[in-house]
């Protein structure tokens, strides 16, 4: 919210200037510059989404591998993609919390990476039972979470026993 409303200002401020004829053609555009470089790695970002038709973890990995890659050096652009990529986790961390912690799946979008079988029944424990009642969509894991998709979906498993 800090970077919209330090956007708003800097519009606010060239619109100031603007109306009181201040503003001329190379001030404008050296002062859009750090704004152009956040709005083509915003764009660069939403198109690797959309182009690939990501959602759930796999759009939570295309974020944090493209972080990955602008990590070095710091700058305006890193955290506002860091931003990005820690608000679109937590809806997603929301489900995994909710499954390690009570065994519900809170999946309203069918993007969460444990999906339950509604084809094994709960009466029936069967020696497959707890194998194939509880299931890790592996295309819904975000790659930050695959080392330790198993532990999470053991943790939830438990509490349904």
């Amino acid at each position: 919210q800090l970077l919209l409303s330090e956007y708003a200002a800097f519009i606010e401020l060239l619109e100031q200037k603007n109306r009181s004829n201040k503003l001329h053609l190379h001030e404008l555009w050296y002062h859009i510059q750090n704004v152009m470089s956040s709005m083509k790695m915003m764009t660069d970002l939403v198109l690797s989404i959309t182009e690939n038709k990501t959602h759930g973890g796999l759009t939570l990995t295309a974020l944090h591998e493209y972080l990955n890659k602008i990590i070095a050096p710091v700058t305006l652009d890193t955290h506002l993609c860091y931003y990005i990529t820690r608000r679109s986790a937590c809806p997603y961390l929301k489900s995994v919390k909710e499954w390690i912690f009570n065994g519900v799946i809170y999946d309203p979008f069918n993007e969460f990476m444990i999906f339950e079988n509604t084809r094994v029944r709960k009466d029936a424990y069967s020696e497959g039972y707890w194998e194939n009642k509880y299931q890790i969509r592996n295309s819904m894991v975000p790659s930050f979470l695959d080392e330790v998709k198993h532990y999470i979906l053991n943790a939830g498993k438990y509490l349904n026993a």
